[in-house]
């Protein structure tokens, strides 16, 4: 859902399938936004978030949890290591989501 809304607001958009490939998508890269979902095979969205403000390179990269996972305490984790927004995957409408993106970042239509 979020990479095709990143597309319509006609932004980049890159996924990659584990925290592992992510962490290795950011070697060679310095996004303009994260959106991270907390549950990923190999390491969780939190180690990826720790492991994103670790990193001097990508230290103030905004990101935005987006995950099926809805208790306070994972949200409270992700805010205490620096995620600007905590989205639960189906409880925003299309628009809703826009704005959280917008506030992040500028795409060209946006």
């Amino acid at each position: 859902m979020m990479v095709r809304l990143l597309r319509h607001m006609r932004c980049d958009a890159v996924c990659r399938e584990s925290g592992r490939a992510a962490l290795d998508y950011l070697t060679g890269a310095t996004p303009d936004l994260m959106v991270v979902d907390v549950m990923m095979p190999d390491l969780n969205g939190l180690d990826v978030l720790a492991a994103v403000r670790a990193r001097p390179a990508t230290r103030a990269v905004p990101v935005i949890m987006y995950s099926a996972v809805t208790d306070d305490a994972t949200a409270e984790r992700a805010a205490a290591l620096g995620a600007q927004a905590f989205v639960v995957k189906g409880r925003m409408a299309f628009g809703e989501l826009r704005g959280v993106v917008e506030r992040h970042v500028r795409c060209p239509d946006a």
